[in-house]
């Protein structure tokens, strides 16, 4: 696999651009024909005098601040646009798999290649592919990908942004290859210094004949020293993709953890006959999560409290189209204040958050945007969320829905739990948590269908719901909402200024200090720091309720715990 970076020198018009009137026979033919789109989606569509942009690129942050468009949208037009790139490809490419990866689009988009249309995405938060396999032309012929963006309408109540604001990645993969995030690696604890890697792989091919293969997996420490390996063969048939599993034993690890981060380089290599086609690396930790409704929730073995912060893509200045180095400062000024935890409110974080979180140490609430089941929308979300992000230590839990009106209905609960499903289908190692801002009480709602119950605001409702459900693990999954000005001391509400001193806060919400006492003064609400030692226990890859008794020099009492990724 070749991966290259389409992030420079695209073409650029801010606006909609209307269709060509077209009447004759020939005309309607032909538009009707693969790689026949008329208008700016065409190849032959001059687009010379459009503005020359890089990507990340957020158009609506240039916009004039205007009171009409209001404050959710930073007082900023959003609208239409399109985007156009044009490249080569070599005639030694051929053959090969042409994947285009669109890290985020804000808005609906199409996506044309060379006059046809070969992909649509609904939402502005997930990472997506699409194939331009067959349509790629190569040598002296020039390709031309176009992205039409349709970000009038709000899928947030914040600032959104608008356009291709994360990075575009070109992959060129053999015919046989790995599939697309089609690598995961979950370590699974099994006694005290042992670990077991399963390899979840997947192969596909694209040819017209089967194939065997051998895949062969390495994992590396920070020396390059080899500690784990495994390798098996597979035969993929034509046009088909290929599910291979395996593992390996790994001795004493060093573990990662929120004090201590660290991290392994795994290698997989796809071979035919001797010889390499296909290779990925990646990194992946070794750590045990678990959550219990009495005492909250355990990272190696210690209880934890998630001292966390609710985060938005923006950035002063500009909008979402954010470097990934103003990112890693982010992230780096939350670790050094006291932050464990990050949540990404409320859509899919970028591939930059994740690997910061991996590399400083924060525990990731992985979000899903759209409450939705339809399979090209809210199910491919979800499958996109959960393959991208499945090995990476930070990511413990994925937010399945925020503060949805049918949360406490019928509607929630099936809606809840197709998500939940589509999830453990690609991983079953993490939590779900679904972030509820009403229906605790509903029999036939959302509020229980996850394995954590996530409670957004109704922090007067903490004791009442876990006397009525002392069986269910709880967390506040936002709870504060406080106002301040940076660098304020004293509020001037002629200036539209609060101070900074946590003294005002939106009606629903509450001051952090409040927050804050309310979660230390309740063990059951996502833990407090707690040396304990437990009999190590596995029960399976799948998430399970289990049972186990306590170390001899604490007690024996049984509690009900659920374990992921092994034991604790």
């Amino acid at each position: 696999m070749r991966k290259f970076s389409l992030d420079k020198q695209w073409k650029f018009h801010n606006g909609d651009i209307p269709m060509p009137f077209i009447n004759t026979h020939s005309q309607t033919y032909m538009a009707a024909k693969a790689g026949g789109r008329v208008g700016a989606a065409s190849p032959y569509y001059d687009k010379t005098s459009w503005e020359t942009v890089d990507i990340p690129h957020d158009f609506a942050v240039a916009n004039e601040f205007e009171e009409k468009w209001g404050p959710s949208a930073g007082y900023k037009k959003r609208g239409k646009a399109y985007y156009s790139k044009r490249f080569r490809l070599s005639e030694e490419d051929k053959d090969k798999q042409i994947l285009i990866e669109f890290e985020g689009i804000t808005g609906e988009c199409i996506v044309y290649f060379n006059g046809s249309v070969i992909g649509r995405n609904f939402s502005g938060y997930n990472s997506f592919t699409v194939d331009g396999t067959d349509m790629a032309l190569y040598g002296d012929n020039i390709n031309d990908l176009v992205v039409y963006v349709d970000a009038s309408m709000a899928e947030g109540w914040w600032y959104e942004g608008a356009g291709i604001y994360r990075h575009v990645n070109l992959y060129i993969k053999n015919q046989t290859h790995f599939e697309h995030n089609g690598i995961f690696l979950e370590p699974v604890k099994k006694d005290v210094d042992v670990w077991e890697v399963y390899a979840h792989v997947s192969v596909e091919n694209i040819s017209t004949t089967d194939c065997d293969c051998e895949i062969e997996i390495k994992l590396y420490d920070n020396d390059e020293n080899v500690i784990g390996s495994c390798h098996s063969n597979v035969n993929v048939f034509s046009f088909d993709i290929s599910k291979c599993e395996m593992s390996f034993l790994v001795y004493s690890p060093r573990l990662w953890d929120i004090d201590e981060p660290n991290l392994y380089r795994a290698k997989a290599v796809l071979k035919v006959n001797g010889e390499e086609i296909d290779s990925e690396e990646f990194n992946i930790g070794f750590r045990t999560i678990a959550i219990d409704a009495q005492k909250g929730f355990f990272l190696n073995g210690r209880q934890v409290k998630l001292l966390g912060t609710c985060n938005h893509q923006d950035h002063a200045g500009v909008g979402v189209a954010v470097a990934d180095d103003v990112v890693d400062y982010r992230i780096r000024l939350l670790k050094e204040m006291g932050s464990n935890a990050y949540r990404a409110a409320h859509g899919m974080a970028s591939k930059s958050v994740i690997d910061a979180c991996d590399k400083y140490g924060l525990l990731v609430m992985d979000e899903n945007r759209q409450f939705n089941t339809a399979e090209t929308d809210g199910l491919k979300q979800v499958r996109e969320l959960v393959m991208r992000d499945r090995n990476h230590p930070s990511v413990i839990m994925y937010s399945l829905y925020n503060e949805e009106p049918t949360q406490g209905t019928y509607t929630g609960r099936k809606l809840a739990q197709r998500l939940r499903a589509e999830a453990e289908k690609y991983d079953g190692t993490r939590f779900t948590v679904g972030a509820n801002s009403d229906g605790l009480f509903s029999i036939d709602g959302a509020y229980d269908v996850c394995d954590f119950t996530g409670i957004n605001y109704q922090t007067h409702m903490y004791d009442e719901f876990h006397k009525k459900f002392p069986h269910l693990p709880v967390t506040g999954s936002e709870n504060c909402s406080a106002l301040m000005t940076r660098g304020c001391y004293k509020t001037d509400y002629s200036k539209n200024v609060i101070d900074m001193f946590d003294s005002e806060t939106v009606p629903w919400g509450d001051t952090y200090r409040d927050a804050w006492k309310l979660i230390n003064e309740r063990e059951n609400i996502a833990g407090r720091d707690e040396k304990r030692e437990f009999i190590l226990y596995r029960n399976g890859a799948k998430r399970s309720y289990i049972a186990f008794e306590q170390s001899e020099n604490i007690s024996h009492e049984r509690r009900e715990y659920i374990v992921i990724n092994g034991c604790i």
